[in-house]
């Protein structure tokens, strides 16, 4: 057994598949969701973004606002308008969890309120990809994905999060789908990429900041090439 098999825990749930109901019908829930979280975190995303809103309506009425003593909180009420656009995906989050739903029709994955359906008809390939993620502790884990690729660039990226064994649900999918097309739909296995999804993560913001630095430093240089101070 290699170093790397030893040193990679996976953290896959190995639940079994259910059974669907009596009209043929499976869901599947996000079992590990914290709805607590997600309540506390879109409330305060909420309060702060309505009292800023709140600041700049008795700004632009009265022409000034009270001076706070408090940079940091005088930012957050200047600047919690922004955000206003992750509301949505915060409140679609808290009202429609993650979920899979696999019916004679097809297969529909909902997440923050917005469903993607796949036909049978359309799936050429059920693909399981492991990611290895690494902490900076050194611990090595790793998460199974099951990909539904479907006809026409049309893909489903189905997380380990709803507490069954990703392969179980690649081959119930495979079969259920085998079922309704009489055709054969592959189960494909796919490594772990070499570059880890984190790290490209990673590598991308290093790549914003440096680029950002840099631009600062031009606009300094400009500044005092052009100042006579």
């Amino acid at each position: 057994m290699s170093t790397r098999e030893v040193q990679t825990v996976s953290i896959d749930p190995t639940g079994p598949m259910p059974p669907p109901d009596g009209s043929g019908r499976l869901i599947l829930n996000e079992t590990n969701g914290n709805f607590v979280f997600s309540a506390v975190a879109a409330f305060i995303f909420s309060a702060v973004a309505l009292v800023s809103l709140l600041y700049w309506v008795i700004y632009f009425e009265a022409g000034h606002f009270t001076r706070l003593a408090n940079p940091v909180f005088t930012a957050i009420i200047k600047f919690g308008f922004l955000l206003l656009p992750f509301l949505p995906f915060l409140f679609g989050e808290l009202l429609s969890p993650p979920r899979i739903t696999v019916n004679d029709a097809g297969i529909t994955l909902r997440q923050r309120g917005v469903s993607k359906t796949i036909p049978w008809g359309d799936v050429v390939e059920i693909n399981l990809q492991e990611r290895v993620i690494r902490d900076r502790y050194g611990g090595v884990t790793s998460r199974t994905y099951c990909r539904v690729i479907g006809a026409r660039g049309a893909r489903l990226i189905l997380d380990p999060i709803f507490g069954v064994s990703p392969a179980a649900l690649a081959a119930y999918l495979q079969t259920r789908g085998q079922a309704q097309t009489s055709g054969s739909i592959p189960v494909t296995q796919t490594p772990s990429p070499v570059m880890p999804q984190h790290v490209r993560v990673q590598l991308t913001m290093l790549g914003i900041l440096a680029a950002f630095a840099v631009a600062i430093v031009l606009a300094a240089y400009g500044i005092m090439r052009h100042s006579p101070a």
